[in-house]
């Protein structure tokens, strides 16, 4: 789980700024979201959240994570072939570091 970043290291600015506007992101992402009739969406969530427990300013950790649910289905919904599957024992890295992952989720992308 991430708890900590180094504030000298240079991607910090950018996942702090990322954090703190993160509503402002789905508020905008929101836009150009529309019905995609029967195609097929599978929209995949880790299990386990490792983000930043809380920045100033920022939204929570809890808030963080629901909120990237909730986005995660709302894509799913876009099309009536649409899914959201949540991948058990996974975070945001291992959801494609590890192998065996990425077999069971290749698995679940519908492909002829």
């Amino acid at each position: 789980m991430i708890l900590y970043f180094d504030r000298w290291a240079p991607p910090y600015e950018t996942i702090k700024s990322e954090a703190i506007n993160l509503r402002t992101s789905f508020e905008q992402g929101e836009k150009v979201h529309y019905f995609r009739g029967d195609l097929p969406i599978v929209s995949i969530s880790a299990s386990d959240h490792d983000v930043i427990s809380s920045l100033e300013g920022g939204p929570t950790k809890q808030e963080i994570a629901d909120a990237f649910l909730s986005r995660h289905k709302e894509l799913a919904d876009l099309s009536s072939n649409g899914r959201h599957v949540i991948v058990d024992g996974t975070n945001h890295m291992s959801i494609v570091q590890n192998e065996e992952t990425s077999d069971h989720i290749l698995s679940l992308i519908p492909h002829d």
